[in-house]
This record gives structure tokens, C-alpha cells and sequence, in this order.
């Protein structure tokens, strides 16, 4: 009987050392990935936006299906990971570090946004709300971008020697085509997001995404404006700031 339970015991804590975090320093995040169905040799990138540009932070290349980022942060901030690489969208996913932080993100194709981020931050949770609350639409969404940006990056951002007027021709029709099929999917999407926001928490994330569709207001191109005074309403009432704040 007492072997029995020394073996169980062996077995369980093998198993806790298989699933614990690794211990990060005080002063530094790690954010560790694993993919499949991306091929190895893919570039990802760890950026941040910096007064409306974007600045790669790290940039890791695929091997055996991972990548990892480390490098030292002093305080709550969110990062952007994204690849220019064929296939994937011109989209990014958004993940939270803060000092001595473990984030591990896991996916199953180049549709950046399915992959799943897990960490112990809070921030990070009502990222991952906001974007499962588009699924699935927002991955057909990624289909037609991907597809887009590719022709776009074949005819006029990265051509080959070759590429002449016929091709960029083509590419063009191909483009006007996608971008069709993504207008009426778009305006799916807006509403989806901004039915979920009357319910959900007023988080950080919540309050970056008030601020991204009201900056569209001006342009014309956000025909929600009764919707986004509902909103704003409930952003007059949230008097109860989270101590992270």
C-alpha cells in the first residue's frame, strides 16, 4: 500500500513540474507560442504602437513550431505580435506583460487572432472577451484580409521583378472582389462588438475600443452614433476604477 502511494506521489509531481510556469524575473516578462499549421521558418514579431507607429520590439523565427519573447518591462503595458509573412492577415494580436509575467499563446493556423493568449493577468482576460465575442465571423474576416494583403504585397508592396501592369491589373480585380465580401462582414462585426460592450465590464479594453469608434465618427465611416451615446453613457457612470488602474 505504501508503494502504491509513493508511486501516485511520484506521478503527481511529475505532472506539476510538467505544467508549471517557469519562474520569471522580477523586471521581465516571457511570452512563450506553439503553433501548428504555420510552417517553421515564419517570422514573428513583438511590436508596440508608439504615437499612432508601430516599433518591433523582438522578432523570433518558427523552429519546431514555437517562439518565444524575454526582455525586461517595468510596468502593466500591452504589446502587439503580428508576421508579414504570406497568409497571415494585416491584423495583430494584443497581449498584456507586466513584470515578472508568463504569457503562453497556442494556435492552429495563421489567423492570428484565433490563437489563444493565457496568463495570470486580468487585462489580458478582457482582451481574450473581446475578441471571442466576434468568433466565428471575425475568422472569415481574417480569411479575406490575409488573402487581400497577399495580392496587395505581390502587386504593390513587395513586387517581384517580373510584375507588370497585366498583373497588377489582376491583383486589383481580385482585391475590389475581397473587399467587397469584407464590407458586409464588417458591419457584422461592429455590431456584434458593440452589443457585447453594453454588458461588459468598462475595463481598459473596453474604453480603447469607446475611443477607436468614436475617432470613426468623424470620418463618416461609423454609422452607430446612437449606439455609441448609449455607450458613452455608461462610461459617465463608471465610477469604480480597478486598482490596476
Amino acid at each position: 500500500m505504501k508503494t502504491c502511494i509513493f508511486i501516485v506521489a511520484i506521478v503527481v509531481g511529475m505532472l506539476s513540474a510538467c505544467t508549471r510556469n517557469p519562474n520569471v524575473p522580477h523586471g521581465e516578462f516571457l511570452i512563450q507560442g506553439e503553433l501548428k499549421d504555420v510552417p517553421d521558418g515564419t517570422v514573428i514579431k513583438l511590436e508596440k504602437s508608439n504615437k499612432g507607429l508601430i516599433e518591433t520590439l523582438i522578432s523570433d523565427t518558427l523552429k519546431n513550431g514555437k517562439f518565444s519573447f524575454q526582455d525586461t518591462i517595468s510596468s502593466l503595458r500591452n504589446l502587439i505580435i503580428g508576421s508579414l509573412d504570406q497568409g497571415f492577415p494585416p491584423d495583430w494580436l494584443e497581449v498584456w506583460v507586466e513584470p515578472g509575467a508568463y504569457i503562453r499563446i497556442t494556435g492552429k493556423s495563421k489567423l492570428i487572432l484565433s490563437w489563444q493568449v493565457e496568463s495570470d493577468i486580468p487585462e489580458q482576460a478582457d482582451e481574450n472577451s473581446f475578441i471571442n465575442c466576434l468568433m466565428p465571423e471575425q475568422m472569415q474576416m481574417m480569411a479575406y484580409m490575409a488573402d487581400e494583403y497577399d495580392w496587395l504585397k505581390k502587386a504593390y508592396f513587395f513586387p517581384a521583378d517580373d510584375v507588370d501592369e497585366a498583373f497588377k491589373r489582376k491583383a486589383w480585380v481580385k482585391i475590389d472582389s475581397i473587399r467587397k465580401l469584407e464590407k458586409p462582414l464588417q458591419s457584422v462585426l461592429t455590431e456584434k462588438e458593440l452589443n457585447f460592450m453594453k454588458e461588459a465590464p468598462v475595463s481598459k479594453t473596453w474604453m480603447k475600443r469607446m475611443l477607436w469608434f468614436s475617432s470613426l465618427l468623424h470620418t463618416g465611416r461609423m454609422p452607430y452614433e446612437a449606439e455609441l451615446k448609449e455607450l458613452y453613457t455608461r462610461c459617465l457612470l463608471y465610477t469604480s476604477p480597478s486598482p490596476r488602474d
